[in-house]
């Protein structure tokens, strides 16, 4: 049980230690909205949570879409991907058929 919850833990931050370029990107989204939307908002009389749920969120969504796009790929080329770690250990142990029929189950997945 302790060795499962360590390779979460691992592979959490493994994720979280390669989120450097999609903050980047969200942090280009929110300043690409423009002020005026929120003073619009404010005049209004909006609250924040209405901000966010009306302005912010929508204007992100396509560039959420591009972030999860972008990391659905990184992690598919990963070297350290658990699938591709499972189809090494078969060829190395010689159980050529598993890992070839791993290996195009994994490429039709991704294609």
């Amino acid at each position: 049980m302790l060795q499962s919850a360590a390779a979460v833990f691992d592979n959490m931050f493994s994720l979280m230690w390669k989120t450097g370029i999609q903050m980047i990107v969200f942090l280009a989204g929110l300043q690409s909205i423009s002020p005026s939307l929120y003073e619009a908002s404010a005049i209004e009389g909006a609250t924040a949570w209405e901000n966010f749920w009306k302005i912010t969120l929508p204007m992100l969504l396509p560039i959420t879409m591009v972030n999860v796009i972008y990391t659905i790929i990184d992690l598919f080329t990963d070297s350290k991907n658990a699938i591709m770690l499972q189809v090494l250990s078969n060829i190395n142990t010689l159980r050529l058929g598993w890992a070839s029929a791993m290996a195009w189950a994994y490429f039709f997945v991704i294609a």
